[in-house]
């Protein structure tokens, strides 16, 4: 049985469209919700002590800055996430 996920090739997408897909879904109101609950997972949130918990907030930084396209991850805050949302919302109402 082939899972309807695995068809077709994730690398045949543009750096850019996977960032576009990567935003609309995470960017949305209840994929904040999720957003957050990944970033709590991840250790984005902690000041890290150990290497597991150093890892984690690394890849949340590389998740957030290669999928979501956010840039300045060190002042990373929920005001960001609102102003891009608000950017998405004023894109998608000219479409």
């Amino acid at each position: 049985m082939k899972f309807f996920w695995k068809k077709g090739n994730v690398h045949n997408l543009s750096k850019k469209r996977l960032c576009s897909l990567f935003r609309k879904v995470f960017l949305s109101r209840d994929g904040l919700e999720v957003l957050r609950v990944l970033l709590n997972d991840w250790s984005f949130f902690d000041i890290c002590k150990t290497e597991q918990q150093r890892a984690l907030n690394e890849y949340a930084k590389v998740f957030l800055h290669d999928y979501l396209g956010l840039h300045n991850i060190s002042v990373f805050t929920e005001i960001n996430v609102e102003e891009e949302l608000n950017v998405i919302e004023r894109s998608d109402l000219r479409r």
